[in-house]
């Protein structure tokens, strides 16, 4: 898989469950026979008495023969 299709597909399963992602905020590198993946968002909150922002980085990493 090139790193396009992973990022469409990373896209969509975002989009599947209801998470705003931009290609900017998906990162994907290869090395020494490893893919890794590092997604940064935010989900903003509002509480009764505030409003937050949540933000998250998901880090994953794979050997290239497992995906």
């Amino acid at each position: 898989m090139d790193d396009e299709t992973i990022v469409r597909d990373l896209m969509a399963v975002a989009k599947r469950n209801d998470i705003r992602l931009k290609k900017e905020d998906i990162k994907v590198e290869r090395f020494a026979g490893q893919i890794h993946f590092e997604v940064h968002y935010a989900v903003p909150v509002d509480f009764l008495l505030f409003s937050a922002t949540i933000n998250f980085h998901i880090k994953a990493s794979s050997f290239i023969g497992t995906l």
